[in-house]
């Protein structure tokens, strides 16, 4: 099953952690699959899926790639520092524990 809305895809495949926001993110980013999912390019289009589930989420363009992003934005654990800086201070604290 697809779908293009992906607002109800994430009803149902939201990150239940920042691990799998992070996840989620970098699959965008990088259009490749990372942690819990799988992506799959097909041309510009893009297809997301959590891995195991039968629903997928196509972007059908570059501009539905970016809405989806500024939507996933939304999971960021800190806004302020961004994707990156969230990320490195996750790994620094993970270090001192």
């Amino acid at each position: 099953m697809t779908t293009t809305d992906f607002n109800d895809w994430l009803d149902s495949n939201e990150p239940a952690d920042n691990g799998d926001a992070y996840a989620l993110n970098h699959a965008i980013q990088h259009k490749e699959s990372c942690g819990i999912y799988d992506v799959d390019m097909k041309g510009k289009q893009m297809f997301i899926r959590v891995d195991g589930k039968d629903e997928w989420l196509r972007l059908a363009s570059d501009i539905a790639i970016s809405a989806f992003q500024k939507r996933v934005d939304g999971y960021c654990p800190d806004s302020d520092m961004g994707w990156d800086g969230s990320e490195a201070f996750r790994k620094a604290m993970a270090k001192d524990n």
